[in-house]
């Protein structure tokens, strides 16, 4: 006797869902196994870690490290604002294989094209860990933490790499903890941390080999765009464009012409005229907030010095900047009004010179 084909609506979704929550979760670029988490410092605290080992099963490792060897970090790039509803993605070449940011970014640098838009698509390179928090924060867990290179790792290496527990600080039988201070700084409303400090302490206890079982592949917790995807997300902003340009041109409709219809008086135009007085008002006064928080934000870039390094910070506390998009958007537009006011000056010394070179008295010829 044959069974019946079953119909039931729970077929093949639940082993499928079953499937997706042994692999774990994403968090942004990031895919988190099951049973790790990720770990975001606090501003002005204190942090021990084990940084510990992982086994690299890529052949290409970025920092020449042979497939079956173990590493400590896995090196990636990314890149900033992408697509309209603007997200971090990993770049590909982290993997060794074509981007079409990267792509594009270089055809603009042939062209000439304009030196903030080539910046804003340079990628950034930032290191993911495998970490074993220590000390009051100690969990007995592993933890992801992804940092950018130039915040944490070159200031770890500039203040350490003289010490002899630099050459062994992962050994799972002979490494050292790493202590971290980090500072509050600040960016706008937002407050992060800002790592300042670093110091090596002796572990109380070594780690057996068998713990490797149980760190995750750092390979595979990088989410990567195939080039396809990457490029319909990069190029989503122009198609839209696009469209909504076609979608202004309202086609033109015939009226006919009739009596005017009798004027009815309105009993509450009064109030609607009051109404659009105090909502004029109100944007007056965000028109001035804006203003006033714009040049807050000029005056802390211009201290900083670098734009990029505040856009590393930003990209290091997403959970402090994701609610604060204005921020992000009048970084942008300082930018912008930033290139722009350099167009308008070198147009201005370009004419002053042409102004020059036709004023100055032509030298008259000598008679024989």
């Amino acid at each position: 006797m044959k069974k019946k084909k079953s119909t039931s609506v729970f077929k093949g979704r639940i082993k499928e869902n079953a499937s997706k929550r042994k692999k774990g979760s994403a968090y942004g670029y990031l895919r988190i196994p099951k049973g790790v988490d990720v770990f975001s410092p606090d501003p002005d605290s204190s942090v021990e870690m084990d940084i510990m080992p992982y086994v690299v099963t890529t052949k290409n490792h970025p920092d020449g490290i042979e497939k079956g060897g173990i590493w400590y970090k896995r090196p990636f790039k990314t890149h900033r604002s992408i697509g309209a509803d603007p997200q971090t993605v990993v770049c590909p070449t982290t993997i060794g294989k074509k981007c079409p940011i990267c792509e594009k970014r270089a055809e603009l640098k042939r062209e000439g094209g304009e030196e903030e838009e080539i910046k804003a698509l340079r990628p950034s390179e930032r290191n993911l860990y495998a970490i074993i928090l220590k000390g009051k924060k100690s969990d007995k867990k592993v933890h992801l933490f992804d940092f950018s290179d130039y915040l944490f790792q070159e200031k770890f290496e500039a203040q350490l790499s003289d010490f002899a527990e630099f050459e062994t600080f992962p050994d799972l039988s002979e490494g050292a903890t790493l202590r971290v201070i980090f500072a509050e700084n600040s960016f706008g409303k937002n407050k992060f941390a800002d790592p300042t400090r670093f110091d090596f302490i002796k572990r109380k206890e070594q780690y057996d080999e068998s713990i490797l079982e149980t760190i995750p592949d750092l390979e595979e917790c990088l989410t990567i765009l195939t080039y396809e995807e990457l490029r319909a997300k990069f190029y989503e902003i122009e198609e839209e464009d696009d469209d909504e340009e076609e979608e202004e041109k309202p086609k033109a409709k015939s009226k006919k012409i009739g009596k005017p219809a009798p004027v009815e008086e309105d009993e509450d135009e009064d109030e609607d005229e009051d109404e659009d007085e105090d909502e004029d008002e109100d944007e007056d006064e965000d028109e001035d907030e804006d203003e006033e928080e714009e040049e807050e934000l000029g005056e802390q870039i211009e201290a900083c010095g670098d734009v990029e390094e505040l856009l590393e910070i930003i990209d290091d506390n997403p959970d402090v900047f994701k609610a604060d998009k204005k921020a992000l958007k009048k970084i942008t537009k300082l930018k912008k009004l930033k290139a722009a006011m350099f167009e308008i000056l070198e147009d201005e010394v370009e004419e002053e010179e042409e102004e020059e070179e036709e004023e100055a008295p032509k030298p008259k010829r000598k008679r024989k």
